[in-house]
């Protein structure tokens, strides 16, 4: 496990950043001890920082506490993801966008467009990663411009822990598919069908899944080069 040092700006901020990073890219694999006194030391800080991000990525669901001021990555099952997470998820956004029908200006509407814009470049780079950070603001935007604060709290303390289970085929998945979804998302906002816009967003969010599950069959099934 190696970890790259922060300055001493907002230590608790960076210190956490870092960290969440690593859990996301699995660099910090589940089941992966972190120790205050290690952490301190790779990362080139006291222990009070460390030990405020870990109490924030427990509150995440990201850690779980453990003895001697410790805590450890969490295991999260594909059944927890699919069958409780993912359909709260479908619930909110749902709301969000049938909200933005009538909320989004022109504006809005155009600063989706941008986003999608790089999600593309994104994909033509082959950049994996890129591209989930961008598809995670598309849909940050929608839910944070409808003001719907509680929703979107719980969108938040969500995401982290959907994005860390599909991290590996989010690797492998077929990249081009990601920004069609959000481009048909896109233009279902343009069209003012809330009817059909539901519909999309269902669509997307649960074909998630199963998205990961074929590009993690094409990665075992494409013979090495």
């Amino acid at each position: 496990m190696t970890l790259k040092p922060v300055d001493s700006a907002s230590l608790r901020d960076r210190v956490l950043t870092t960290l969440r990073a690593g859990i996301l890219d699995g660099s910090l694999a589940p089941g992966t001890k972190l120790t205050e006194p290690e952490l301190a030391r790779q990362l080139s800080t006291s222990r009070g920082p460390i030990r405020e991000a870990l109490r924030d990525l427990e509150k995440e669901g990201l850690v779980t506490s453990q003895a001697r001021r410790s805590a450890r990555v969490v295991e999260i099952s594909e059944e927890e993801v699919v069958e409780v997470l993912m359909p709260i998820r479908v619930v909110i956004e749902q709301y969000a966008f049938r909200r933005a029908v009538t909320a989004f200006t022109t504006s809005d509407l155009d600063a989706l467009e941008a986003i999608v814009r790089e999600m593309a470049k994104a994909a033509a780079e082959q950049d994996p990663e890129a591209l989930g950070d961008l598809d995670v603001e598309f849909h940050r935007f929608v839910i944070d411009r409808t003001g719907q604060e509680q929703g979107a709290q719980i969108w938040r303390s969500l995401q982290p822990r959907i994005r860390t289970h599909f991290r590996q085929e989010q690797r492998t998945q077929r990249l081009d598919d990601v920004v069609q979804e959000h481009v048909e998302l896109l233009d279902a906002l343009r069209s003012s069908d809330a009817d059909l816009l539901t519909e999309r967003v269902r669509e997307h969010v649960m074909a998630i899944p199963g998205r990961a599950r074929r590009a993690q069959t094409d990665s075992r099934s494409t013979p090495p080069v």
